[in-house]
């Protein structure tokens, strides 16, 4: 997968995820998980919860100005931590609402 969008560092962000298949449609336990980067078209999150590639989820990102974005998505990568095996870390991509990054113009980004 190739990046088209910049990914922005950020503190205090976290999200919610719903899962979407069938068997299991319930909220992960409303459970926070702390978000690393964003960009226009996904994020960056880590958890002890397991999520599939590919797996469809509906995602709620609570954002540092006191603002949510809800969006459908789908994980596209899980990498586990080296030093912590409990941990993962997963790359969510937007499906159908990017993000609108015109508040976080002036801020650094990753490459």
């Amino acid at each position: 997968m190739i990046r088209k969008d910049y990914r922005l560092a950020i503190g205090n962000a976290w999200v919610q995820l719903q899962r979407m298949h069938a068997e299991d449609r319930s909220a992960v336990d409303g459970t926070r998980y702390p978000v690393y980067n964003i960009s226009r078209g996904g994020l960056r999150f880590s958890g002890n919860e397991t999520f599939e590639a590919q797996e469809r989820i509906k995602v709620i990102l609570h954002l540092p100005n006191n603002t949510e974005h809800h969006s459908l998505g789908r994980i596209c990568y899980c990498e586990p931590d080296t030093e912590n095996q409990a941990v993962t870390y997963y790359g969510v991509s937007f499906l159908d609402n990017f993000l609108d990054m015109a508040p976080f113009q002036d801020a650094p980004t990753l490459p």
